[in-house]
């Protein structure tokens, strides 16, 4: 939770913030940003914990990287 790279940066205007918060994960792959996402998925993921890597968010996301 606290590492430097664990953060998404999105625009508060026009969308960009609202469309990742209510949009659902599966949209994700089309954001400009999907390349830096995975980049950091590939840095984090190693961290977590077995409890971690076992929640809802984190097995949707996985699927997605790896699709």
């Amino acid at each position: 939770m606290y590492h430097k790279l664990n953060f998404v940066e999105r625009a508060m205007f026009g969308g960009c913030h609202h469309n990742m918060d209510n949009g659902g994960l599966d949209k994700w792959p089309n954001f400009a940003d999907w390349d830096d996402i995975v980049e950091k998925f590939h840095i984090l993921a190693p961290l977590l914990t077995d409890k971690e890597r076992g929640t809802k968010f984190y097995q949707k996301l996985e699927k997605l990287i790896y699709k």
